[in-house]
Formats: structure tokens, C-alpha cells, sequence
């Protein structure tokens, strides 16, 4: 492939979607980890406020707890699938 035609293909990082709200999460080498988040970032706990969400470092903080918790199956009783036919 030639240089020009290289040069015509975007990177992925300036195509990949900034999420206005910071809800969005990737797991990194130290857990889950916050993805980009769009301009201004100062200003992202007051957009999350707007809209009823806590702030994004304790909503990290909660993540982070849930995914260390161990499971909890509950005290349901198991489903009893039956044949149909």
C-alpha cells in the first residue's frame, strides 16, 4: 500500500468515540479504567450531576468494589426447564 493511501486512513484514536458522561469503562492492567471522556474533562462531574450520575471517581471506586465482590447467586430457587413438545 502506497504512503498516500496510508495517510487516507484515519487512526483509530481520532475516530474513537469520547463518551460525554464517563460511563464508559475498559479493563487495563490495573482494573477497569475510564475510558476517554469528551472536552472538557474538568468538567465532567458536573455533566454527570445534570443528569443524576454520581461523581465519575466514586462511580470508578463502586466498579471496581462490585468486580472484587464475590458473586452472589442469591437465595432464588434454580429454574426448571420442561420439554414442550
Amino acid at each position: 500500500m502506497s504512503a498516500d493511501r496510508l495517510s487516507q486512513i484515519p487512526s483509530v484514536m481520532s475516530i474513537a468515540p469520547m463518551h460525554p458522561y464517563g460511563t464508559q469503562y475498559r479493563l487495563g492492567p490495573d482494573g477497569p479504567q475510564l475510558q476517554r471522556v469528551s472536552d472538557p474533562v474538568g468538567d465532567l462531574d458536573a455533566r454527570r450531576a445534570a443528569v443524576g450520575l454520581p461523581p465519575a471517581g466514586l462511580a470508578l471506586e463502586k466498579l471496581r468494589d462490585r468486580l472484587a465482590a464475590a458473586p452472589c447467586l442469591g437465595t432464588a430457587a434454580p429454574a426448571v426447564l420442561v420439554d414442550a413438545a
